[in-house]
């Protein structure tokens, strides 16, 4: 227990709690547009990235409209925002390299939202189940 607690502090230390912060405004921010649901939701895998799977998936590898559409939406935008949250979190990623010789998985799970900076809609968010529970 005190381990996560450590780890969690220590994250959002190190970048895990400012670009959470980000993630939210954006989302508040486009609450009328499509988006602002995923945005807030990358918000709270940003608050704590250990309790949650990420995939950040292919546009359209369902062939369905809602790929088609998140593909667009994806578009417009890495044009707009998104180019400055995947350097945001790549500098992050570089920056908390170091710590991997710790044990500590900082600059993976910034990376992870790095490349959901480019990507943030349609990627599939799932709690991560305990080993008790599987």
């Amino acid at each position: 227990m005190c381990k996560c607690t450590c780890q969690s502090l220590l994250w959002w230390i190190c970048g895990g709690a400012v670009i959470a912060c980000f993630w939210w405004i954006f989302g508040w921010l486009c609450c009328c547009c499509p988006c602002g649901d995923d945005l807030r939701k990358i918000g709270s895998v940003a608050w704590n990235p250990y309790t949650k799977n990420v995939d950040v998936g292919i546009c359209g590898e369902d062939g369905g409209c809602d790929g088609i559409c998140d593909c667009g939406y994806n578009l417009i935008w890495m044009i707009t925002f998104g180019w400055l949250f995947f350097l945001f979190g790549c500098l992050l990623a570089i920056l908390t390299l170091p710590l991997m010789l710790c044990g500590l998985r900082f600059s993976e799970k910034h990376w992870t939202l790095a490349k959901l900076g480019l990507m943030p809609m349609g990627a599939n968010v799932s709690k991560k189940l305990d080993q008790s529970e599987q």
